[in-house]
């Protein structure tokens, strides 16, 4: 009798905990992480919905606060990696054809992967402010998603 009993139970909770194919698929939340080589901060990639964003916090302080935050639709980071202990180097991945990823944003069911996209590289301090582009154009920094910057390749 024990043993129906707990294979019941057993077949039961699997019932309950089923998981769906989207558990499998969807992105992740945390995308990617650095601390920097003093251990000071700690730099996070997001993933919110379409939007990503970076994120830098000061591990020296007790609660931790975070003193940068930027990214978006367009400009959507993928990587960070620490140059130094002042320098974040950040990978972005920005659409071949902006005109239209920017039109079909909007709409129901877009989806950033459906769109080529390549990869442009930038240096921010540890405040997430004084942006140098390392590769790629100047053209498409926006305001308020990405700091202001000045190009050195």
């Amino acid at each position: 009798m024990r043993k129906y009993i707990f294979i019941f139970l057993l077949i039961f909770s699997c019932y309950l905990n089923a998981l769906e194919i989207e558990d499998f698929t969807r992105e992740a939340d945390l995308l990617d992480m650095d601390i920097s080589p003093d251990g000071k901060y700690i730099a996070s990639v997001w993933n919110k919905g379409i939007k990503r964003f970076v994120t830098i916090k000061d591990l020296s302080k007790n609660n931790m606060p975070q003193v940068a935050f930027f990214g978006g639709i367009v400009e959507r980071p993928s990587r960070v990696n620490w140059a130094n202990n002042e320098r974040l180097l950040v990978t972005l991945k920005v659409p071949v054809k902006i005109n239209v990823f920017e039109k079909k944003m909007n709409e129901d069911g877009f989806n950033p992967h459906d769109y080529t996209m390549y990869t442009r590289t930038i240096s921010v301090d540890q405040y997430g402010k004084n942006a140098v582009v390392l590769l790629g154009g100047l053209n498409r920094l926006k305001k308020n998603q990405i700091p202001p910057a000045k190009r050195v390749v």
